[in-house]
């Protein structure tokens, strides 16, 4: 990691977060992803609806 990634990843509160330096990160503290990470919902946003494993959003079922 370089000196800019570190800081930005300590003095910023980060957007996203690659998964190569995310499991740097875990490696180098000797920790789990949840020791380190804490999800936070989106402001405004309640939390997300379920989605079935194909990635569609719930179906619609039409009157007949």
């Amino acid at each position: 990691m370089s000196q800019s990634q570190v800081y930005r990843l300590v003095a910023e509160r980060p957007v996203r977060l690659n998964l190569s330096v995310l499991m740097a990160l875990l490696d180098i503290l000797d920790c789990t992803m949840e020791e380190l990470i804490e999800p936070v919902p989106a402001a405004g946003r309640g939390p997300r609806a379920e989605r079935p494993a194909g990635g569609r959003g719930p179906s619609i079922e039409r009157p007949a």
